[in-house]
């Protein structure tokens, strides 16, 4: 009788086996979790940097249609210039009154008010300046703008020239690999 009292208390707890495949398993489910959870953070990170460029885009875009113009001067249009691979500008460009006066056609026909690189640096105004996140980088268009010109939002390249194509903005995440984009087509639509 002593004898099967004791065989039944051996078989009540976990053997040596259970108790390392259990560990094992454990193991293996939080690895998984947590590359999820990673994968998770960089794919959010990078989706809210081109949630920001659009929307650095679409202000630029915004302005062109409403001119604010509190200051002596005329304005020309605004635009997005990516400085680098991680910074990028919200800027506009201007004439004063007088030259305005002169000649009010001139951001019409002079294509270097119409684009970041191609105007004289006493006449574009930065309105912002932006970073991307850690391990987000541009990997296209850099030392480029693109231009909407005042009243009609009309869209420029960076050469000053009406853009004939679709301008994409491409954002990579360098600890990963992915890459989110960014579309501006030639009728002004951002994507």
């Amino acid at each position: 009788m002593k004898n099967k009292k004791t065989n039944k208390n051996l078989n009540k707890g976990f053997t040596l086996i259970e108790l390392v495949v259990s560990i094992a398993m454990v193991t293996i489910l939080s690895t998984v979790v947590l590359k999820i959870s990673r994968f998770s953070d960089t794919h959010k990170s990078l989706t809210l940097a081109r949630d920001e460029v659009r929307v650095a885009v679409r202000m630029a875009q915004n302005s062109s249609l409403s001119i604010p113009n509190p200051e002596q001067k005329h304005i020309c249009g605004y635009g997005l210039y990516i400085e680098d691979n991680k910074t990028y500008n919200v800027f506009y460009t201007y004439i004063s009154d007088s030259d305005f006066s002169d000649n009010p056609n001139t951001c019409q026909e002079e294509a270097s008010y119409r684009s970041f690189n191609l105007v004289d640096s006493a006449q574009v105004a930065e309105i912002s300046s932006r970073k991307l996140g850690d391990a987000l980088i541009f990997t296209s268009h850099i030392g480029e703008s693109i231009f909407f010109r005042v009243p009609y939002s009309e869209l420029f390249g960076d050469n000053g020239e009406l853009l004939a194509f679709d301008f994409v903005i491409d954002i990579q995440n360098t600890n990963v690999g992915a890459t989110k984009s960014v579309t501006i087509n030639n009728v002004g639509k951002i994507e």
